[in-house]
């Protein structure tokens, strides 16, 4: 079962820059949530992906 999960860390961007970046992704655990955040995460663009912050979110 999927559960969402919101996901914070940071990553270089094109222009050689380091930003926060936060995904909201459904996986079925919080490695599975890390691992979607750094493929999206990568499938925009950024490199050197860092994720420091995974919560769960309960949406009614």
């Amino acid at each position: 079962m999927c559960k969402p999960f919101m996901t914070h860390g940071r990553a270089v961007n094109k222009r050689g820059l380091t930003t926060g970046i936060h995904y909201e992704v459904q996986a079925a655990s919080r490695t599975e949530a890390v691992n979607a955040a750094i493929q999206a995460a990568e499938r925009d663009g950024y490199s050197y992906v860092h994720i420091t912050a995974v919560m769960e979110v309960a949406h009614a």
